[in-house]
């Protein structure tokens, strides 16, 4: 009937003391490079841990509490019961597995939800968002090898060039250019047009 202990209804004052169930959260995430070598810089497969600090800021104590998080699947809980004042920052964790997609954008942003139950009335609930900085680490490198090696007046020589992305963002419009050993004559350069239609 909206009643708690002591005959108090909700939105009634007590001993002057107004019933007021609310609950926080406080998200953190941590980036963990190490996973996947090299280990100076994000790389696919690399981790995000997250930490979830819930506390109740209310006056009643708050059941069944509970952290969910859309991008992560968080681990530990529910607690049965969070006293007023009380902070929990060990029960929930969670761990994210960086893609492609999140290091071309440079930052992981997500948020998470703590809800509480309080005696009585609907359930409390409050968000924290948090932005986990990736710092970019472009990186190219081009292997030329001939067709024969040596030969005389009028041989006929194949290159082949290897391009490898050593870096750890996608890149593209490349294009590849060889001065053909004549630096001085730009005439003669040739100029090749990598993965047109696609990234790299």
């Amino acid at each position: 009937d909206g009643t708690v202990s002591g005959g108090l209804t909700l939105g009634e004052t007590k001993n002057n003391a107004k019933y007021n169930p609310s609950i926080e959260l406080t998200k953190t995430g941590t980036l963990k490079m190490d996973v996947v070598a090299p280990n100076d810089r994000a790389d696919v497969g690399d981790k995000i841990l997250y930490t979830f600090a819930v506390k109740n800021t209310g006056n009643v104590t708050l059941y069944n509490v509970k952290v969910t998080d859309p991008k992560v699947t968080v681990v530990g809980g529910p607690l049965a019961s969070l006293a007023p004042g009380a902070t929990d920052s060990t029960t929930f964790t969670g761990t994210y597995t960086l893609t492609q997609a999140d290091i071309n954008a440079g930052k992981v942003d997500n948020t998470a939800t703590a809800t509480g139950t309080p005696p009585v009335g609907d359930d409390v609930s409050d968000p924290d968002s948090v932005t986990v900085p990736i710092t970019s680490s472009p990186g190219i490198e081009v292997k030329k090898s001939a067709d024969p090696t040596s030969g005389i007046v009028g041989t006929v020589v194949t290159y082949t060039y290897v391009v490898e992305n050593t870096g750890n963002v996608t890149l593209t419009g490349l294009t590849l250019t060889d001065d053909n050993a004549t630096p001085s004559v730009p005439g003669d350069d040739l100029t090749l047009t990598l993965y047109t239609d696609t990234s790299y």
